[in-house]
């Protein structure tokens, strides 16, 4: 279960663009890249909520940050597709910390 929410995490987070690192900025530049239905966008918002929680029930707030912030810098939208690239020490410091 761990494993689906970091490969969501990444996914989601990529879609972070520079300014502010919001759950809600989040998923409106997820859906601003890919599209999305009133109903997917609520789907988001409770999905990184959980992420967060998960975060913090595990001490991980930190490790979430990182990866936060780390998405945000390396975003970018192409046609559709979220695409992030070099966050993957972030992502696996966030997993293992949660393991």
């Amino acid at each position: 279960m761990k494993i689906l929410y970091s490969l969501i995490a990444i996914v989601a987070l990529a879609a972070l663009p520079g300014c502010g690192d919001s759950i809600e900025d989040l998923c409106d530049d997820v859906c601003d890249c890919t599209g999305c239905s009133d109903r997917e966008y609520d789907e988001c918002i409770d999905t990184y909520e959980d992420l967060e929680r998960d975060a913090e029930r595990e001490g991980c707030e930190d490790a979430f940050d990182e990866l936060l912030s780390c998405s945000s810098d390396e975003f970018e939208c192409h046609g559709g597709d979220v695409d992030i690239d070099g966050c993957n020490g972030e992502l696996a410091d966030y997993d293992h910390c949660l393991d």
